[in-house]
């Protein structure tokens, strides 16, 4: 923050925009592959598993459609946001350090000092607020609790409006469902330079990476219904070639029969 009282009479202070275009995108992407689980169907499908094929009977994946997204901070990214994930169908609320009338897509706006009646409401929750004291550490070990489990934060706004150690304690232990950040607390960090980063980094990749690889239902972790060799090794390209080749005059053959 620029302390505008500090600077010499003669210094004119502005306010870059330009990108919010693409930070808004950003988060409605990030919506979007949390939704539609598309890490955990591509990790599955590049280890040649096809158990979350449709033809396979395989879970179905959530829409964006009628989730509550809650947006802090309706700047220029904010309002950018809300506008896109209000046109895939999401109930958009908003909260913000001053209260006006709420910007188009923004069904209601809380004062950002009653962010804890919004968390509870809110099935993805993007930051978009600037770096202040006031804001610095807003979602900490408390706020995360009173969070859904399987809600999503998204994180455009500056790393330490979401408290480090909170943040991956709730994702560690299952406080909430995940996480997507655009930004970092410190840049090129030393490796392992956070005690809680490797473990709890480690933990949720290598419970996604087994139950990838293993097949395992991730509600409850015993093995999933698949088809007798759904799952094997990823088939040399000339193979798969012929495989698809194969299975393409099949179906055609069973058209015409």
């Amino acid at each position: 923050m620029v302390e505008t009282a500090s600077l010499p009479p003669a210094v004119t202070v502005c306010n870059a925009y330009g990108h919010e275009t693409a930070m808004a995108e950003y988060a409605v992407m990030a919506m979007l592959v949390w939704s539609h689980r598309y890490f955990d169907i591509a990790v599955a499908f590049r280890g040649g598993s096809w158990r979350d094929s449709g033809v396979m009977n395989g879970p179905l994946h959530r829409e964006l459609v009628e989730l509550t997204v809650g947006i802090v901070g309706l700047g220029q990214v904010g309002r950018e946001t809300a506008t896109r994930a209000a046109a895939l169908g999401c109930h958009v609320l908003g909260a913000n350090r001053t209260i006006g009338e709420p910007p188009p897509g923004v069904a209601r706006v809380f004062p950002l000092a009653e962010l804890d009646r919004m968390l509870p409401l809110c099935d993805v929750l993007a930051l978009c607020v600037g770096l202040a004291p006031e804001t610095r550490g807003l979602l900490d070990a408390r706020r995360f609790a009173l969070m859904k489990r399987d809600a999503f934060l998204i994180n455009v706004g500056r790393g330490p409006v979401a408290d480090e150690d909170a943040l991956f304690a709730a994702l560690r232990d299952g406080m909430i469902g995940g996480a997507a950040l655009d930004t970092w607390y410190r840049y090129r960090p030393p490796r392992n330079s956070h005690p809680a980063l490797a473990p709890s980094v480690s933990r949720i990749a290598q419970r996604r990476h087994d139950a990838a690889l293993l097949g395992l239902d991730r509600g409850n972790g015993t093995p999933a219904r698949c088809r007798r060799g759904a799952q094997h090794r990823p088939l040399h390209p000339r193979r798969e070639a012929a495989a698809r080749r194969r299975d393409d005059l099949n179906l055609r053959r069973e058209g015409m029969s």
